[in-house]
C-alpha cells in the first residue's frame, strides 16, 4: 500500500521506475497521496522530488507552532496596540504545545479539542470565536507557506447579543459626586469625558494639547481601535474637564496623560465598593454610555457610527433597540384613522 498510517501521521512509499521512494510526515492521508502524485510526475518528469512537511519547514525556518505565531505576529499583529491577537495565539500554541509542528497543530482534531478545553472553562461564544480567528490566521500563514495542505475546520460558536451595560444619569452622577468627595477631581474629569465623547479610554489617555482645537470645543483621536481618526465636538461640561486640566497641567502632555492605569483600576474598585450598582461594570461602560443616550435622545444609527467611530454599522445597531421612540411612530401611524380617497 503505498499511502499508509504511521501513529499520528501519513507516509508515501511507492515504487517508480526501480526505485523506492518514501516520504513521512504527513498530517493527513490526502496530503500524503498529493505528495505521492506529485512525486510520481516528478520522478516521470525527471525532475526534483517535491519538499516534504519537515523540509518545507526548515526551508521557511518555521519548524513549530510558536514560531509560526511568531512570525504572523510580525507580519500583521504587531502594529495593534492591545495585542489581543497575539495573546490568543499564543494560549493556543501553548496549550498544543510549543514545539509541536505546524502541521500537528492545526490538524482539525486539536483545533475541535481546543474548543471543548475553551467550553470546559466556560468561555462564551464570542471568546471561543475569538480564539479562532486568532487559530484562523496561523493556519491561512502556514497554508500560504505549504506548512500544511488545507485549512482545519474551525467550529465557530453560536453569539448572544448580550445585554449592554451604561450608566444611567443618577448612577452617574452618584460615581462624580464621590470622586468630587474623594478629591479625585482628575479621574471625574476623565469620566466626563468618556461618557460625552464615546472615547475608549486609550484614545482619552494618549490625547495630546494639540489634538484639542482651540477654544476646548473639538478633539481628534488619532490612534483608534478601528484604525481611523475622528474628531467630535465637546460638550459644554468636557470643555470645562478640558480646561481645568489645561489650568492645572499646562501645556505639558495631554489632558489625561499623567494618569495611571493601575491607580485607576484601584479607584474603580473603591467606587464598586462603594456603589454596589456598579456590579461588573467597567470604566468602558461609559463609552457604551455615551452611544446609548444618543440612540435614546433620537440621533440617527448612522450618525451615531460616525460620533464612536465603529468600523461596522453591525456594532451600532446593538443599541438600536434603545430607541423606542421609532416603534412609538409607528403605533402613532396604525392608531391614526384611515383616509379613504374621495
Amino acid at each position: 500500500m503505498p499511502v499508509r498510517q504511521k501513529g499520528q501521521f501519513w507516509s508515501a512509499d511507492f515504487m517508480s521506475r526501480g526505485q523506492r521512494i518514501r516520504q513521512f510526515g504527513f498530517a493527513t492521508q490526502e496530503a500524503a497521496e498529493a505528495w505521492e502524485e506529485q512525486a510520481r510526475e516528478a520522478v516521470r518528469r525527471g525532475h526534483p522530488l517535491p519538499m516534504a512537511p519537515k523540509e518545507v519547514a526548515v526551508a521557511t525556518g518555521i519548524s513549530t507552532i510558536i514560531i509560526l505565531v511568531r512570525r504572523v505576529n510580525a507580519v500583521r499583529w504587531a502594529s495593534q496596540k492591545s495585542g489581543a491577537m497575539l495573546k490568543l495565539a499564543n494560549s493556543f500554541a501553548r496549550w498544543v504545545g510549543p514545539e509541536l509542528s505546524p502541521a500537528e497543530a492545526l490538524e482539525t482534531s486539536q483545533v475541535h479539542e481546543y474548543v471543548e478545553f475553551l467550553r470546559d472553562l466556560e468561555r462564551s461564544g464570542s471568546t471561543v470565536n475569538r480564539h479562532l480567528a486568532a487559530i484562523s490566521c496561523l493556519a491561512k500563514t502556514a497554508l500560504k507557506l505549504s506548512l500544511i495542505d488545507k485549512l482545519p475546520d474551525l467550529p465557530r460558536q453560536k453569539e448572544g447579543e448580550g445585554r449592554i451595560r451604561w450608566f444611567t444619569e443618577d448612577e452617574e452622577a452618584d460615581i462624580l459626586a464621590t470622586l468630587d468627595a474623594w478629591g479625585e477631581r482628575e479621574t471625574r474629569d476623565l469620566f466626563v469625558f468618556l461618557s460625552d465623547t464615546g472615547a475608549r479610554l486609550g484614545e482619552a489617555l494618549k490625547l495630546e494639547w494639540v489634538d484639542v482645537a482651540r477654544g476646548n470645543r473639538t478633539v481628534t483621536f488619532w490612534e483608534t481601535k478601528a484604525g481611523n481618526s475622528r474628531s467630535v465636538p465637546l460638550t459644554q461640561r468636557a470643555r470645562e474637564a478640558v480646561e481645568r486640566r489645561r489650568a492645572e497641567r499646562g501645556r505639558k502632555g495631554g489632558p489625561f496623560s499623567e494618569i495611571n492605569r493601575s491607580t485607576l483600576r484601584s479607584q474603580w474598585d473603591r467606587l464598586r465598593t462603594r456603589h454596589p450598582f456598579i456590579g461588573n461594570a467597567v470604566v468602558h461602560t461609559f463609552r457604551h454610555t455615551c452611544a446609548s443616550r444618543l440612540v435614546q435622545r433620537g440621533v440617527d444609527l448612522m450618525r451615531v457610527k460616525v460620533w464612536m467611530g465603529h468600523k461596522a454599522i453591525q456594532t451600532t445597531l446593538r443599541y438600536a433597540h434603545l430607541a423606542p421612540q421609532h416603534l412609538d411612530d409607528v403605533l402613532r401611524a396604525l392608531e391614526r384613522p384611515a383616509t379613504s380617497d374621495s
